[in-house]
């Protein structure tokens, strides 16, 4: 009796002992899968970014330059772009415009760009929009967007921040990534 009592002991704690490992394995599965999820917006915001900025100033679409002279690059804070374009950004955060032929509907169009961090189901994510057409998710869990320009208004440097969706078990926090895009438009235009 005495030896089986043990054996169910011992059997006992190999369970337990395994079901803490499966714990702590799918823990870090989890965390390695968040990381990698951030790693890979990392990579596509950077590149995205980066080709826009590049081809800001674009009017190849138009037979002539623009009508109006507007700077191809531009920043705005939040309330600014909200009084200037009705675009209702994250308060704190920074609004990038971009002028640049797109194709809208078959027809190649001059037309702005905007990115810009803005709410969605309780989250803050980077929307893209283009003029007044409706606004596109871009990236999901971006808490921090914030644009400065130099060298004559073509050097661009975003600062963000990306945060895991959900916060990480069993610490309940949330993952940050912060990244920098350094670009310039390759576009001049002619006066």
């Amino acid at each position: 009796m005495l030896e089986i009592i043990l054996a169910v002991v011992l059997a006992s704690m190999v369970v337990v002992n395994l079901f803490d490992v499966f714990n702590i394995v799918s823990r870090v599965a989890v965390h390695e899968h968040v990381l990698l999820d951030m790693q890979n917006k990392t990579q596509l915001i950077n590149r995205f970014l980066r080709k826009k900025i590049h081809t800001a100033g674009d009017s190849a679409c138009l037979n002539q330059l623009p009508e109006k002279k507007e700077n191809k690059i531009q920043a705005f804070s939040a309330h600014d772009a909200f009084q200037e374009f009705g675009i209702n950004a994250k308060a704190g955060s920074d609004v990038l415009l971009l002028r640049e032929c797109v194709k809208v509907q078959k027809k190649t169009q001059y037309l702005p760009l905007f990115f810009y961090i803005a709410k969605k189901s309780g989250a803050f994510d980077l929307f893209y929009q283009m003029s007044n057409h409706p606004r596109l998710l871009f990236i999901q869990g971006m808490s921090r967007f914030k644009v400065s320009l130099h060298s004559g208004l073509s050097d661009v440097v975003i600062r963000y921040q990306l945060q895991s969706i959900q916060p990480v078990l069993p610490i309940k926090k949330y993952i940050v990534q912060q990244g920098v895009i350094y670009a310039s438009s390759k576009i001049t235009i002619a006066d």
